[in-house]
């Protein structure tokens, strides 16, 4: 297996959490894709390490959550959308949401993260079937600009309405990074067009600290009004880790809300 930083491992650390939410009883998602990954690709020292923290089951709980809503927001938005759209999913990782949701041929889905872990998870995915056009792009996220270069050089038409999915990825950024990409996003976005952000309670650094677990290299959390800030202009919603928690059966305490914006008017910026 293709050698991981400390921050590109933890793509595979969400395919686990995945994995055993989807070995549950009652799962509320079901990620085969994931299963499969732990089954068969990741290595025993990495699995027990996985199973040491104190917090496992908090973060099972988070991920499946997560997912399940930004699966929702994007099938409902697909669904007002017939003709041909676009997918962005920045820090991709592992997710197998093309293949999960069975995507249809009118989707152009544009997975953008490291060289190192598109590679892993090119080789991961290369005999799954999705009937979507999948589109690779390499790139340093905390690189703003260079993303959106990145994203036009490989065929994304920013005068069509895209979905973007931030899923797992603000906490690594920081905050003044996450402004100048939802920024950037809001700028670039016609209208018609939707983001999905999970957002982490900045506390839940403590909360690791605390219970000795170490396996998160995030920077200082971006809170909910710093990304409400961002996305001024759009209609935007939150949905609480309490409320969300309450219709899954799942004990979130508010660390976890996802934050979902649509765009009215035309873009600010070319």
């Amino acid at each position: 297996m293709q050698e991981l930083d400390r921050i590109e491992e933890t793509s595979l650390m969400a395919a686990y959490w995945r994995a055993r939410e989807s070995a549950r009883e009652n799962p509320i998602i079901h990620d085969a894709e994931a299963v499969r990954i732990v089954g068969d690709l990741l290595p025993p020292l990495k699995r027990d390490k996985f199973d040491r923290s104190p917090l496992l089951q908090m973060f099972v709980d988070l991920v499946a959550v997560r997912t399940r809503l930004i699966d929702e927001h994007l099938l409902r938005w697909l669904e007002e959308e017939p003709s041909k759209v676009q997918v962005v999913d920045l820090g991709a990782g592992l997710d197998s949401r093309p293949y999960r949701l069975s995507l249809s041929e009118n989707v152009d889905f544009y997975y953008v993260d490291t060289g190192a872990v598109n590679s892993l998870r090119d080789t991961i995915y290369q005999k799954s079937g999705t009937h979507a056009r999948l589109i690779r792009v390499d790139a340093n996220l905390g690189r703003i600009g260079q993303v959106r270069e990145l994203l036009k050089a490989a065929g994304l038409d920013f005068k069509r309405r895209v979905f973007w999915t931030l899923e797992g990825l603000i906490e690594f950024l920081g905050p003044k990074k996450t402004d100048a990409l939802l920024r950037t996003i809001r700028g670039c976005s016609p209208s018609g067009s939707a983001v999905a952000v999970s957002v982490l309670d900045p506390e839940i650094i403590q909360v690791a600290e605390r219970a000795g677990d170490h396996n998160f290299p995030w920077k200082r959390l971006p809170s909910v009004e710093e990304v409400i800030s961002a996305l001024a202009g759009w209609d935007v919603s939150v949905i609480s880790g309490d409320e969300a928690g309450r219709r899954f059966g799942r004990p979130l305490h508010n660390c976890l809300q996802l934050v979902t914006a649509h765009a009215g008017r035309n873009p600010i910026s070319s």
